[in-house]
């Protein structure tokens, strides 16, 4: 006689998994179930797990329910209120907290008006990026890099922007991510230094300029640190990467948890982007 399989079923809104980078540079993620559960992923590799969303999204922020996600898991009326949502967040460079236009003043100098980082890293190739001092090492864990170092600690959002925007010139911003997802190949120590170094050299006539007109003290370089994290995945079942999985397509998603990077799981023969899908309301069984 054969006893069935005991199956666990937890419940919730999707957030953003919490990657935790460990003192042997190991990644552990914690997927958050709308404040329900706190789900450890990595105990989680290697079982099999069924996903399965009735089609409701409740927003991330005021948790409305909206019958669209913007700006991976807002309602509309967040999404066009929030500071967290407007453009400058992802374009530093236009910040225009001193212009006395931010949706969120309060917000804007908790969040803007202090220490942000300039990194390069290596993901899907060498980028360059910027960060609060409190999101490192996270964004480099969300972004999938697998090895990374700050360049210069600036004053505020806007001089990281503009110090990126000069790096730009020079380096992508960006990351690959069906690259990043397959491979795990990274420069040695030497060539992530020579890279960093070549970058820093060509980049240094329009940093000087910023230096001149900011102030020395406002963009600072800083020593390269060398952070390599090791992400946990078992294996990849598949050459080549599909389009991550989407809940407003297809509810249900099942198969065997191969791996975790960035936000992404390797479920079955695809992928699923956490991030991308926050404010769906799922059921998740371990079978």
């Amino acid at each position: 006689m054969h006893m069935k399989k005991e199956e666990r079923t937890m419940q919730g809104g999707l957030r953003k998994m919490e990657p935790v980078l460990g003192s042997d540079n190991k990644v552990s993620y914690t997927l958050h179930l709308d404040g329900k559960h706190a789900v450890d992923m990595n105990k989680l590799i290697g079982k099999t797990l069924r996903f399965t969303s009735d089609g409701s999204i409740n927003c991330v922020h005021c948790g409305s329910e909206t019958p669209k996600s913007y700006s991976q898991g807002h309602c509309f009326t967040c999404q066009t209120s929030l500071a967290s949502c407007d453009q400058c967040r992802v374009q530093p460079e236009k910040c225009h907290y001193a212009a006395g236009t931010c949706r969120e003043p309060s917000w804007g100098e908790e969040n803007c008006m202090t220490k942000h980082f300039v990194y390069i890293a290596y993901s899907s190739g060498f980028k360059v990026g910027i960060c609060r001092g409190k999101n490192l090492p996270s964004r480099w864990l969300d972004q999938g890099a697998v090895v990374a170092t700050t360049i210069f600690e600036v004053s505020e959002r806007l001089l990281s922007g503009l110090v990126e925007t000069a790096f730009k010139e020079h380096v992508s911003d960006r990351t690959n991510w069906r690259k990043m997802l397959l491979e795990d190949e990274s420069p040695s120590d030497a060539e992530f230094n020579a890279k960093v170094n070549s970058l820093v050299d060509a980049s240094k006539d329009a940093i000087d300029q910023l230096q001149l007109h900011y102030g020395a003290d406002a963009i600072v370089r800083t020593p390269v640190n060398i952070v390599r994290p090791e992400f946990p995945i078992k294996e990849r079942p598949f050459a080549k990467v599909k389009n991550p999985h989407k809940f407003e397509k297809t509810p249900v998603l099942e198969g065997v948890l191969h791996g975790i990077k960035g936000q992404y799981l390797f479920v079955g023969d695809t992928t699923i982007n956490v991030r991308a899908n926050a404010g769906f309301n799922v059921n998740i069984d371990v079978i």
